[in-house]
């Protein structure tokens, strides 16, 4: 599964360091957890130092003290999404309307969106402009 940046102010993605996603870039889903937090200049809570984490440059994502605005997460074959408690919310398109999510599966096809960036999740990149890499897996 990917989620693929269709607009919003910037962002990079974090994993062992950082890239910039550019709109039509597309985030490969599946291996861990992607935790979605503002970037600031406050640095990164020590707890997602370690993690998955995409950074949107975006004063409507919630900075979160410890876990960020939301994550993204495949678990079973199915992608869920889980807002944090932000002030702005999580959103998942569904029949023509926007719905606020605590804890949702979501379907190839639905947008999401967090802040003023805005998502699609798709089963394939696609025709998605830049297609990060899956990181490596070391055994």
């Amino acid at each position: 599964m990917w989620l693929v940046y269709l607009e919003g102010p910037g962002a990079s993605l974090h994993e062992g360091g950082a890239a910039p996603v550019v709109i039509g870039a597309a985030v490969p889903l599946g291996f861990a957890p992607l935790h979605i937090h503002r970037s600031d200049e406050r640095g990164v809570p020590r707890e997602l130092i370690t993690c998955r984490r995409l950074a949107l440059d975006d004063p409507a994502v919630s900075w979160g003290a410890r876990t960020g605005h939301c994550r993204v997460w495949v678990e079973g074959g199915q992608v869920w999404v889980e807002d944090f408690g932000s002030d702005n919310g999580t959103w998942v398109e569904r029949a023509g309307g926007w719905l606020a999510v605590q804890r949702v599966a979501v379907q190839p096809g639905e947008r999401l969106r967090v802040g003023r960036s805005l998502f699609v999740l798709r089963e394939e990149p696609g025709a998605a402009s830049a297609c990060l890499p899956r990181p490596e897996v070391v055994e």
